[in-house]
């Protein structure tokens, strides 16, 4: 497997599904009226950041599937993801 097809499968099946998750528990907060005003707050500056993320996860996956992203950039960025997924958990 290429640097490039893994790119393109680590964003199209973990890292945008799990935003897409994310963003919809996001949304639920907002949603509930339970929840106060200063968390709903919250979630909307979080909804904010996720959706700009997510935004430019997607069009790095479309860059991958053009094939303009070369294999060390491709590496480089699977290097940082799992990096990044490595501190969350």
């Amino acid at each position: 497997m290429t640097n490039a097809e893994e790119l393109i499968e680590l964003l199209s099946e973990d890292v945008i599904p799990d935003i897409e998750d994310y963003m919809d528990e996001l949304f639920g907060i907002i949603a509930d009226k339970k929840n106060s005003a200063g968390d709903i707050a919250d979630a909307k500056e979080q909804l904010e950041e996720i959706r700009e993320m997510h935004s430019d996860f997607k069009g790095m996956l479309e860059e991958a599937q053009k094939g303009e992203i070369d294999e060390d950039e491709c590496n480089e960025i699977i290097d940082e993801i799992h990096e990044m997924m490595g501190e969350e958990e």
